[in-house]
């Protein structure tokens, strides 16, 4: 299987001069490389496991797979990840909304909130409904 380079998207952290910038190679690893801005060194550079998908929103890299989702806040050191059992997801859309993660799965949409280090909480769910075609 051959393994592609993505970039995934880069964060000016809110009252700092650092960019966080995460990309890597598809289905492999991803970097979390951190750039001061004022000079263009790099500050730190970290490397994630990643077999899955991943979105960046703020400082939220929210990852998943058919399995379920993680998520962990780049701007924590040490990075700690929460991983959610959850089948048959497809998607987690960039919301860049503080605090409020969507995820849908084959047969349903779900509500959490986010507030690191705690794990995610889910808010709502909403069921997907089957309308009869009625013509």
């Amino acid at each position: 299987m051959g393994y592609s380079r993505s970039y995934i998207g880069s964060i000016l952290e809110p009252q700092s001069q650092t960019l966080t910038v995460v990309g890597g190679v598809d289905g492999a690893e991803l970097a979390v490389i951190q750039i001061d801005v004022r000079n263009g060194a790099i500050v730190k550079v970290r490397n994630l496991s990643a077999i899955f998908r991943c979105v960046l929103s703020n400082m939220l890299l929210q990852c998943f797979d058919n399995k379920g989702f993680y998520v962990t806040d780049l701007s924590l050191d040490p990075l700690s990840v929460h991983h959610t059992s959850l089948q048959s997801v497809v998607q987690i859309p960039n919301l860049n909304i503080g605090g409020v993660m969507i995820v849908y799965t084959l047969t349903n949409t779900y509500v959490y909130h986010i507030n690191l280090p705690e794990p995610p909480v889910l808010l709502l769910k909403l069921e997907k409904v089957n309308i009869p075609n009625l013509f």
